[in-house]
């Protein structure tokens, strides 16, 4: 399935999903969106006040291009437990957080982590409006991370080149993992 060359005001400038999201296989290009996921926006329900149920379940997806122009998550934006493996996330910004992937600090507990396994994300880009600060130019996560078999490499951002993670209570697992040639221009 290909999602190329959209555009939405808000969210989601190729897809937005309010409950979960099973993609396998695809291509999620030249996408844009106003304020938070370029390419996809997974589990976000602006009004919920309680957890939306769903998640994300991706595997050899390839997202390239695509913009979040104010907001967070270039590529992708997320807000529950999610899995994503064989996926390529390149050249993708976001005006604030998360050049490639943002996941949001909404609803999340110690049972919500996020895991990715033998992925790229190369050339990715937070904070790229210039009164903006962004964090994590590959991808800025709300919680837990569990990063197995990757490549992160050449993205940038004002803090957290290649990863930023927001909560202080929080675990990050890195494993047979290259983070190589990314830029924090801040701190």
């Amino acid at each position: 399935t290909e999602l190329i060359g959209n555009r939405a005001d808000q969210d989601g400038g190729g897809l937005w999903v309010a409950g979960a999201l099973s993609y396998q296989g695809g291509l999620v290009r030249d996408n844009i969106a106003g304020r938070n996921g370029g390419g996809v926006v997974v589990g976000f329900e602006p009004f919920a006040t309680t957890p939306v149920p769903g998640g994300c379940d991706c595997a050899d997806v390839r997202f390239e291009g695509n913009t979040a122009q104010t907001g967070s998550g270039g590529g992708m934006y997320l807000t529950q437990t999610s899995s994503l493996s064989r996926m390529a996330f390149l050249d993708n910004q976001a005006g604030r957080d998360g050049g490639a992937l943002n996941q949001a600090l909404i609803h999340l507990t110690i049972e919500n982590p996020i895991v990715i396994a033998d992925s790229l994300f190369s050339r990715n880009r937070a904070g790229v409006r210039p009164e903006s600060y962004g964090i994590g130019g590959a991808m800025a996560i709300g919680k837990h991370l569990t990063l197995l078999r990757s490549r992160l490499e050449e993205n940038q951002a004002s803090s957290g080149g290649a990863v930023a993670i927001r909560d202080i209570l929080t675990w990050m697992e890195i494993r047979e993992s290259r983070l190589a040639g990314n830029v924090a221009t801040e701190y």
